[in-house]
């Protein structure tokens, strides 16, 4: 084969590593391991939170002793609040870092503040 050196014929060898962990698959719906969100008999219910096991997207949450109905994405690092609820918290002072970010229909938008809440 002529232009071809023996970097050519060197195979590149992948190793692949096998965890023992195994990923239990289940419903993202109402969390039952017998069947996945396209076979999920509880599909118009919506989904059930993880904290009080009700069906729906919004759950009851207590803030600054207020209580709110909303919607806990637990595997996002940004919680919105609508600005009706954060006066209704008390309008919490906030500190001045603002995030940026896109969604909610648009692809720039920006927070007022940060606070941190237990």
């Amino acid at each position: 084969m002529k232009g071809k050196g023996k970097r050519a014929e060197v195979k590149k060898l992948s190793v692949r590593y096998e965890t023992e962990q195994k990923t239990v698959r289940r419903c993202y719906l109402c969390r039952d391991r017998k069947h996945l969100a396209a076979d999920c008999p509880m599909k118009n219910k919506g989904t059930k939170c993880f904290r009080c096991q009700e069906n729906g997207p919004n759950c009851k949450v207590e803030i600054a002793h207020c209580k709110l109905i909303a919607l806990i994405d637990t595997n996002c690092d940004l919680t919105i609040m609508k600005a009706d609820q954060y006066i209704k918290i008390g309008v919490p002072k906030l500190n001045n870092k603002i995030f940026k970010f896109r969604g909610i229909g648009s692809e720039s938008n920006n927070t007022w503040g940060n606070l941190r809440q237990r």
